[in-house]
């Protein structure tokens, strides 16, 4: 759960295309690398498959994951430094993966795009970091990069990068998803240093509050519309007008990531030893009925949970 600034009560800018939604229910699936100390997924597509950041244990440095089928395949992109980090960001339902990556010898963090094992990388002008946060089924790229001392929003067709206009007043934005329809979602600080959602449709831009949270951030959204919210009041799934909270059984805090069609989400969660750590993956289901079923969890893997502090969060410099 994002920490936001300075309440607000603001009321819900509703989005057309919300997908009609009973009351949702979940069950929670732990998503864990055995060799690693921390899991942290970040993106799923409609074939289940999800990619994320693995850490500690036996990894060398920061490596990024593929998990399909039960099985974790390790990948590094040609030319990044483990030790600063590699993070998989995102993946289309066609598999083109996004992330980021700091190159070796320069301290840059550069975009990257993965198809198939053939990999290319990008970089905002400028910028001291360029991080793709999300991509669609055809290969639109959005995400956020860091020049000027401020966070701005991009969006990369074929190649050619344009930026997302803050709204008037805003200091920082960041794009953090887009779907098949060309929709972006994300989120801004305004000058108060409160956070609003946004879509952007073509160039109509729609600001979207949670009502009653101090400040809103939308993380992700699929083809039916359905989003991920976090906000003061906690994590979200938001579809057909309704929030239903996700938060992990047991856990002391939850990191909501990625969505794909069938309102799977994937993120990460703390453990009472770990702290702010967000060190154990998760998947969570939909229920097909929508009836309440208890939260489950079930360990895939024989990983330890051992005590830490480190999180690959997507770091805002302020």
């Amino acid at each position: 759960m994002s920490k936001l600034i300075k309440p607000a009560i603001i009321a819900v800018a509703l989005l057309s295309g919300i997908h009609p939604a009973v009351a949702a229910t979940f069950t929670y699936t732990n998503i864990v690398d055995s060799s690693a100390t921390y899991t942290q997924p970040y993106g799923i597509n409609n074939s289940g498959t999800i990619v994320g950041q693995v850490s500690g244990g036996s990894i060398t440095g920061q490596q990024t994951f593929q998990y399909s089928s039960g099985n974790f395949t390790i990948v590094t992109p040609p030319g990044a430094d483990t030790s600063y980090g590699v993070t998989w960001g995102a993946i289309s339902n066609n598999g083109e993966i996004v992330g980021n990556y700091v190159t070796t010898g320069t301290g840059l963090s550069k975009g990257f795009s993965d198809i198939g094992g053939t990999y290319s990388s990008f970089a905002v002008s400028g910028a001291a970091l360029t991080e793709p946060t999300g991509v669609n089924n055809s290969g639109v790229i959005v995400g956020d990069y860091y020049k000027n001392s401020s966070y701005s929003g991009f969006i990369d067709t074929a190649g050619a990068i344009t930026t997302i206009s803050k709204p008037t007043g805003a200091t920082f934005l960041w794009a953090t998803g887009i779907n098949d329809a060309g929709t972006v979602v994300g989120y801004y600080r305004d000058s108060s240093s409160i956070t609003h959602g946004f879509t952007l449709s073509g160039s109509t831009f729609t600001s979207f509050d949670q009502p009653g949270a101090t400040g809103t951030e939308i993380i992700g959204i699929n083809n039916s519309g359905n989003m991920l919210v976090s906000s003061s009041l906690g994590n979200f799934f938001y579809g057909g007008g309704s929030f239903t909270a996700i938060s992990v059984p047991g856990s002391s805090d939850t990191y909501i990531r990625s969505l794909n069609d069938s309102n799977q989400i994937v993120g990460s969660y703390d453990t009472a030893s770990c702290g702010s750590c967000g060190n154990i993956g998760f998947l969570a289901t939909m229920n097909a009925s929508g009836a309440p079923e208890p939260g489950t969890i079930e360990l895939l893997t024989g990983a330890a949970l051992a005590a830490g502090a480190f999180v690959r969060r997507r770091t805002r410099v302020v």
